[in-house]
């Protein structure tokens, strides 16, 4: 029995899997994922450096996101671990095993584009089977297996409709199925999921993680989406110039950046001007604040001007006729609503949430206050940004 046979038939199988926050779900007694490191790889194109000097480890039945702005290298360094690049320089290592100078086709990896690229005079089951005729897999055993896969990605009922007969969901999943049908060692999805619209996005996320898990597969997924990478990895690798700038839970991304890029690049952030005071402490809004030595950076001298950066979460914001700030924009987003706050000597609005339930009187032009009610996400050296 194969193990995709052993994953239909399991009770309970397609049941979704939570991760709790800052910590992974437990996977399947038997992960048929594989380490993979990438070493020190470059690539450049011209005088163009898409990948400098980048390493990262993937652990076995691990999904990690590679996310980044364009031509921050993320698909590069994909394409370069499928084989379909070359790398100037560096080592790629699956299983203990160095792969970097074999051909796309001896990688044992199983790629899903942003573009589907499925065979237009095939049926879904059709383009499923076609890896395993590739690798002379009999008629029967190759129907049998992308029917079990159609099975797992929900569509046993469109086995026999062509591309143009399903939706772009469906068609998406037809190309994870089929990626999947040759057991690859590793997964590799390439902003699969970008051409969709949202309602469609959000839930195919959730099946394709729902999917590795239960799989077990190493997965790298490249994304230009923050919320698509906190919400499906286990690990986020956050890429800026072909370089990786900090690799971590999701947690640990979004509320312990490395550095001003990721607590920028992830979320939203305000930038507020403060003093230093002390070894670890800074004065901000009118308050002084603890913080960490990692997120200061370094120790500065008492009165050397900061920038703290703070997450809109992080703000409390009251209405105040004598406070000093205005409300001047809300944006509602479900549950809260995203104010922005108008406040003298500051160039740029301040971000705050607030409960829509309880924000009746947050329209614009009334006075507020705000205050600092979380710890800063990071300090650095004042340069200019911030007024």
């Amino acid at each position: 029995m194969s193990m995709v046979d052993n994953l239909v038939n399991r009770p309970g199988s397609m049941n979704m899997l939570k991760v709790q926050k800052g910590t992974r779900a437990t996977r399947p007694d038997s992960t048929t994922g594989v380490a993979v490191e990438m070493l020190n790889l470059r690539r450049a194109f011209g005088g163009v450096k898409a990948l400098d000097g980048f390493s990262i480890k993937v652990e076995p039945g691990e999904l990690i996101a590679l996310l980044g702005p364009s031509g921050s290298g993320k698909t590069t360094a994909l394409r370069v671990l499928a084989g379909l690049e070359a790398a100037d320089y560096g080592k790629i290592i699956v299983d203990n095993r160095d792969v970097t100078h074999l051909p796309a086709h001896r990688r044992d990896m199983g790629m899903v584009f942003q573009a589907y690229s499925l065979f237009p005079n095939m049926t879904a089951l059709g383009n499923v089977a076609f890896g395993l005729r590739i690798r002379r897999v009999s008629s029967a055993e190759r129907k049998r297996r992308a029917a079990r896969l159609l099975e797992l990605t929900g569509l046993s009922g469109e086995a026999n409709r062509y591309p143009h007969q399903l939706s772009g969901g469906q068609q998406q999943r037809v190309a994870l199925a089929r990626a999947l049908a040759i057991e690859p060692r590793v997964l590799l999805l390439d902003e699969p999921l970008s051409a969709l619209d949202a309602a469609v996005r959000a839930r195919l996320r959730d099946e394709i993680r729902r999917i590795q898990m239960d799989v077990g597969t190493t997965t790298v997924f490249v994304t230009h989406d923050q919320e698509e990478a906190l919400s499906i990895a286990d690990k986020v690798g956050v890429m800026k110039d072909g370089r990786l700038q900090q690799v971590g839970t999701p947690f640990q991304i979004y509320n312990e950046p490395a550095n001003a890029f990721v607590a920028s690049f992830v979320g939203s952030v305000n930038r507020l001007p403060g003093v230093a005071v002390a070894t670890g402490r800074v004065q901000v809004m009118g308050e002084t604040v603890q913080v960490g030595a990692a997120r200061a950076g370094e120790n500065w001298s008492p009165g050397t001007r900061v920038e703290v950066l703070v997450r809109p979460e992080s703000l409390s914001v009251v209405q105040d006729p004598a406070g000093s700030g205005r409300l001047v924009s809300r944006t509602f987003l479900g549950a809260m609503l995203r104010v922005g706050v108008a406040v003298p000597g500051h160039k740029d609005e301040i971000f705050a949430m607030v409960p829509a339930a309880e924000a009746a009187w947050a329209i614009p032009g009334e006075s507020v206050r705000l205050a600092l009610s979380g710890a800063p996400l990071f300090v650095m050296e004042y340069n200019g940004i911030a007024s």
